[in-house]
């Protein structure tokens, strides 16, 4: 099957939907199939791939590749990139990994999106996100890159917490370091190291000085590939505090793939992300993930209760698994 990928986001961008993308094309074609992925991103990475990616498409190319494929599968609804095969009456899926409003900011195109949805079959990367949608949709959740977090362990001592993401507001880096300070008053000192870049970058330094947190917190920048699993192995917990709804939350799955108990917020669909592999507390609340950093360091059996399923959970999101299940919604979409 010639199967014709879009996604808005692509390598060398950072992100959930750059690295579903980058999974399920490389097992489309492990599998046989031949993959063109069309992006909106148009600065090349150099990396040489077994499929063909289209960076900047023009019009012309999108509506000859779409008349090339078997099968179209968007990462996510983009007028720009998936109207094409949409008019023209190509089978496609449509996964969906961000939020298309129909109210307040963007509402406008949400809902002619929202309209275009019925020209194909829908899938969710969670229940959350399911629910969000117009019409009837299925649910497949997100891999994780499993050839690269392969649950190597690091020998030497660990630093205690991780915060790996974007640092915006949304985020909930500030949530976090304000449960360090309520652990400090009670004079407990767990480290912390956060990875990533973003805006909101130099407020947090600040708020690390303004806490009296400099001794505790490390800021490495932004990390990748192996580089990146290399420095989660490193420490014990990873801390997902976001206080806006996230669809999913790839990283939580590469924290338990690097042997982290992950401690995430009830924000959209990072509670499906985790299972039942690490705490889920109340988003915006500092005093509950104090309490919940405290109990997961100096407690055995909170901890032991959250890695009995990790094997599991990690097995029903590795790639080829994920890859199957979206081969399958196409294979529909084609009969």
């Amino acid at each position: 099957m010639r199967i014709l990928m879009t996604t808005a986001y692509f390598s060398p961008s950072l992100g959930g939907m750059e690295t579903v993308a980058e999974c399920l094309a490389n097992e489309f074609v492990a599998l046989g199939h031949e993959v063109v992925v069309a992006t909106s991103t148009a600065e090349d990475d150099g990396i040489q791939r077994p499929f063909t990616v289209l960076r900047a498409p023009s019009l012309l190319a999108l509506i000859q590749e779409s008349l090339r494929a078997d099968a179209v599968l968007q990462s996510q609804i983009s007028l720009r990139l998936g109207l094409p095969s949409l008019l023209l009456g190509r089978p496609t899926v449509i996964a969906h990994h961000m939020w298309t409003p129909r109210t307040g900011p963007g509402a406008f195109v949400g809902r002619i999106k929202h309209a275009l949805l019925h020209l194909a079959d829908n899938v969710a990367v969670s229940q959350a996100m399911a629910r969000s949608l117009s019409v009837p949709c299925s649910v497949i959740p997100n891999p994780y890159q499993a050839e690269i977090f392969d649950g190597m362990s690091h020998a030497g001592p660990k630093r205690n917490l991780v915060f790996l993401g974007r640092l915006i507001d949304g985020k909930g880096l500030g949530v976090l370091l304000q449960a360090l300070s309520l652990l400090a008053a009670r004079d407990i000192h767990p480290t912390l190291t956060v990875i990533g870049r973003g805006p909101a970058e130099d407020l947090y330094r600040q708020q690390v000085r303004q806490l009296g947190l400099a001794a505790q917190v490390e800021f490495s920048g932004p990390l990748r590939g192996a580089a990146l699993r290399d420095r989660l192995t490193a420490h014990q917990l990873l801390i997902v505090p976001s206080v806006w709804d996230e669809p999913f939350g790839i990283v939580v799955l590469e924290g338990l793939a690097c042997g982290l108990i992950p401690v995430v917020s009830d924000a959209g669909g990072l509670p499906e992300a985790v299972g039942n592999c690490g705490p889920v507390i109340p988003r915006g609340n500092a005093i509950a993930l104090a309490d919940s950093i405290n109990d997961l360091l100096t407690i055995e059996k909170p901890r032991r209760k959250f890695t009995e399923s990790r094997t599991a959970h990690l097995a029903a999101h590795t790639p080829s698994t994920i890859a199957a299940s979206y081969l399958k919604a196409l294979e529909r979409r084609t009969n």
